[in-house]
């Protein structure tokens, strides 16, 4: 899978550029923290309290790896590292049904919620849940999109310069080209320079990472 993510400016840079050419293909290599996924949720009951020390295994759909966690005292829990992916995750705890949420979609550097409610019953039970609310990234302040892979195979990128994708997302505009980054790094075809501003902010405070890795120039800030 192909996908950009487009990440709004942070205190430190103005924007971050990630390109993430990664497949669904296993969950247990755990590339740069920037290109994987972390999900977090609540254990609670039907009251709305608390289960502290439930079983979680989350498993990726078609590769069924899974990553297990226990909930704290205070029934949260936080699954890190994930592949981006399409996953399920199944919670369970002694006295309560096993609950099984499904069609959870991770992207590309995304903090996502969800969370379980367990049922009284036998664990041998099971409460399948589908059609889960879109994901909201509640977790950080941080301002993201994820242009994905038919978007980046369909559009009509003049030359295929990845960074055109960037201004696919809001508050995102391309740099004149006699601006100090058009003169000094022109791209080859008269595309114009691979920089572009980021709410607002200069084309000199963005970050681009590729696969995790920085890749800036430190003499001119691009690409």
């Amino acid at each position: 899978m192909e996908e950009l993510l487009v990440r709004a400016p942070s205190r430190r840079f103005g924007f971050w550029l990630c390109l993430a050419f990664a497949g669904y293909a296993g969950i247990d290599r755990l590339p740069a923290q920037s290109v994987t996924a972390t999900l977090v949720g609540t254990v609670t009951d039907e009251s709305g309290a608390s289960v502290p020390k439930a079983s979680l295994s989350l498993t990726m759909t078609g590769t069924n790896v899974s990553r297990v966690a226990l909930s704290n005292e205070s029934g949260d829990f936080t699954i890190a590292g994930l592949q981006p992916g399409s996953y399920q995750l199944t919670g369970e705890h002694e006295g309560f049904k096993r609950t099984v949420v499904g069609g959870i979609e991770l992207l590309v550097n995304q903090t996502a919620r969800v969370d379980v409610v367990l049922q009284l019953g036998a664990v041998a039970e099971s409460i399948k849940v589908t059609g889960v609310s879109p994901l909201v990234a509640s977790e950080t302040s941080s301002v993201g999109q994820v242009i994905g892979t038919n978007q980046i195979e369909d559009l009509p990128v003049n030359g295929r310069a990845v960074y055109q994708l960037a201004v696919l997302s809001p508050a995102t505009a391309p740099m004149s080209p006699t601006s100090y980054a058009g003169q000094q790094r022109p791209m080859p075809g008269g595309l114009g320079s691979p920089v572009f501003s980021a709410g607002g902010g200069r084309d000199n405070a963005n970050g681009y990472l590729v696969d995790g890795i920085e890749a800036v120039d430190p003499h001119y800030m691009t690409p």
